[in-house]
């Protein structure tokens, strides 16, 4: 477990996974690198989906109407994010995270 403020320049959602995932893990230099990244990731969703609420989900254009380009960024922000996070190996919340990666899982690797 590492007690490690989270990085400068995030905002509420990106302080808060940095936050929970260096309480429940341990990662190496490079880890932290894609996790920062995440973070950043989480930040930019939370101002899409900001920008979605106060719109719709889709838009009128000359071209007729078509799907919000705020919706299409938060599309491809996802999938970027659950990259990152496959990429650090960490389980859902609804996973059991220590029968499924006891060597990832810090809680449990210091029991043993």
């Amino acid at each position: 477990m590492t007690e490690s403020k989270a990085p400068m320049g995030l905002k509420l959602g990106g302080k808060r996974l940095w936050r929970r995932v260096m309480a429940d893990f341990e990662l190496a230099q490079h880890e932290e690198v894609v996790l920062l990244q995440a973070c950043r990731i989480v930040d930019v969703l939370d101002r899409l989906q900001k920008v979605i609420e106060e719109g719709d989900v889709v838009v009128h254009s000359p071209q007729g109407v078509k799907t919000n380009p705020a919706v299409v960024e938060f599309r491809q922000q996802a999938m970027a994010l659950a990259k990152c996070m496959a990429a650090l190996n960490i389980p859902a919340e609804s996973e059991q995270p220590a029968a499924q990666f006891p060597e990832r899982y810090s809680k449990l690797a210091a029991t043993k």
